[in-house]
């Protein structure tokens, strides 16, 4: 896969919170603005630091379109809208993970602790996602799916198929929570279509 970009911008909006944002059909009205810049990135691995506590380690031709807010509904987010989570692959907002690792796509706190905890992992949707080698967000259908060594899907947080005018966006969010959003670029409306339900925890 081609590298496109990783755009990391601090974004200032009216903060809403919404408790998490976590009940599916669920939908947010207020519309925060494009983010509007980005780190510059260069060849072999990516190590994207928006802050000491915001950084994606990430293979250069994996991930490739994240946007960073730094307040979207009372939270910090990471937008990624396409790309690939190889193994080893992660990304952080505060002390919260999006890894793939050991077989398994899983969202910890406290990732690098001795005391860290699997707050979701794919494998708990589809047991077969243990043996996955990598995660791939679809931009292109709004799924985000476990596949295994051949290629062949072994989990899915099953919110495919997106259509125009939706744009899809996967969050991991500073309160704990990983949401798949689908934006709707006419409404201005971002709707729930699956979160791991595990805000505060």
């Amino acid at each position: 896969m081609r590298w496109n970009r990783l755009v990391a911008t601090a974004t200032v909006v009216l903060s809403v919170a919404l408790g998490g944002l976590v009940a599916p059909g669920q939908a947010a009205l207020a519309t925060p603005p494009p983010p509007d810049g980005g780190l510059p990135y260069g060849y072999g691995e990516v190590y994207a630091s928006i802050s000491s506590d915001v950084l994606c380690e990430l293979h250069l031709d994996d991930v490739y379109d994240i946007d960073y807010h730094s307040s979207f509904y009372g939270v910090r987010a990471l937008f990624i809208r396409d790309g690939v989570f190889a193994d080893g692959d992660y990304c952080r907002v505060g002390n919260y993970y999006l890894e793939q690792k050991y077989g398994v796509l899983a969202l910890w706190k406290n990732a690098l602790s001795p005391d860290g905890d699997i707050l979701w992992c794919m494998c708990w949707k589809d047991s077969r996602a243990y043996s996955s080698t990598y995660a791939y967000f679809q931009g292109f259908d709004g799924n985000l799916v476990s596949y295994n060594g051949g290629g062949g899907a072994v989990g899915a947080t099953d919110t495919c198929c997106i259509k125009t005018p939706y744009m899809p966006i996967l969050s991991l969010q500073s309160d704990g929570n990983l949401v798949v959003y689908w934006y709707n670029a006419i409404t201005h409306v971002y709707e729930v279509k699956f979160a791991t339900n595990t805000a505060g925890r």
